[in-house]
């Protein structure tokens, strides 16, 4: 059982505060006692009652106020507060802290778009509900804020898109270090970056699911339940499975266990030749593929060069380019 801890605190007879209610608050913060206590104290807020709760003679902060304070916003807020108010400011003050007690920042930064619950994140949007975009989020280990594409539709939403191929205008036959750090714009033409997939992965179990469109408009897809990428040294190994048909079929499990290669990086299993350099893309080669995302956007059947183009096999054929191949992954719920 969670331990309660009480403290009581005095008011003076001219409503000041007391030396006493000083060295108690001290207190509080410091051995980190404000979360337990306030839980006890402080009321949630009902908008049909005075801010002053009849039954505990506390002041009582509005849901909507207190999830918006932040950084600077939360210092100057908690600051007016202390001020304004003698005994129960001191609680409003504890209370807004009580977060960054107990877990050291304010508010959380999402580690993937299965973690975004803030509308205001999206860029350009006047929405209060929370739709598919552009939005920032802070892989751990990645050190610093990302902007990615979120599918927040697509069966429950939360989806963080890895890679997308819509239209041909971007030209994915790169080096090894383009496919390092990612290229192209999230809402467009795009690849994360190898090292992006890795933090992403290795912090938590994901599920990848796969969703192709071909030139007559019908869409299927392909979904693992367990997907993840290991780090440069080992060759950004991939490591796939759990298979579930969307009517795609499978052409992910011939690539399982497979380290990325590159027109500069032969790293797969083909004997005295680059599958990257042969079938003018980049991926997680076997002996050569049966998927081949990163490869030349064409329209459709195409005979000229055999298996270059945006294929999925088990769909298609290796002759067929799709329209549209779309890789995004989540946490597994």
């Amino acid at each position: 059982m969670k331990k309660i801890h009480r403290l009581r605190f005095c008011t003076l007879e001219d409503g000041t505060d007391s030396e006493e209610n000083q060295e108690k608050r001290d207190e509080a913060v410091l051995r980190g006692l404000a979360p337990s206590y306030l839980e006890e104290l402080v009321t949630p807020y009902q908008p049909n009652r005075p801010l002053h709760s009849q039954n505990a003679g506390l002041l009582v902060v509005p849901r909507d106020s207190r999830s918006r304070l932040g950084g600077r916003a939360f210092s100057y807020q908690a600051s007016l507060l202390w001020n304004q108010l003698p005994v129960q400011g001191s609680l409003v003050f504890l209370f807004l802290m009580a977060p960054t007690l107990a877990s050291g920042q304010p508010n959380p930064e999402p580690a993937d778009c299965s973690e975004v619950t803030d509308v205001s994140d999206l860029t350009d949007n006047d929405s209060e509900v929370i739709v598919s975009g552009l939005y920032p989020i802070f892989p751990a280990g990645h050190g610093s804020e990302m902007l990615v594409f979120c599918d927040m539709e697509t069966d429950n939403g939360g989806w963080t898109v890895i890679t997308s191929r819509m239209d041909g205008e971007l030209n994915f036959y790169r080096p090894w270090d383009h496919y390092k750090v990612g290229f192209g714009m999230p809402d467009s033409e795009y690849w994360i970056g190898l090292d992006n997939i890795y933090y992403l992965t290795s912090s938590k179990q994901y599920e990848l699911l796969v969703v192709l469109e071909d030139f007559e408009g019908k869409t299927v897809y392909a979904r693992y339940g367990s997907f993840a990428v290991g780090d440069e040294s080992s060759g950004y190994q991939l490591t796939v499975g759990d298979f579930t048909d969307g009517g795609a079929g499978d052409a992910m499990t011939y690539h399982n266990q497979m380290k990325f290669t590159t027109l500069d990086r032969d790293n797969d299993l083909l004997d005295k030749e680059n599958c990257a350099r042969k079938y003018l893309g980049a991926f997680w080669y076997n002996k050569c593929h049966t998927a081949n995302p990163n490869g030349v956007y064409r329209w459709g059947a195409d005979g000229t060069l055999f298996a270059v183009g945006v294929s999925w096999q088990p769909w298609k054929g290796q002759d067929y380019s799709l329209k549209s191949f779309i890789m995004m992954i989540r946490p597994v719920q």
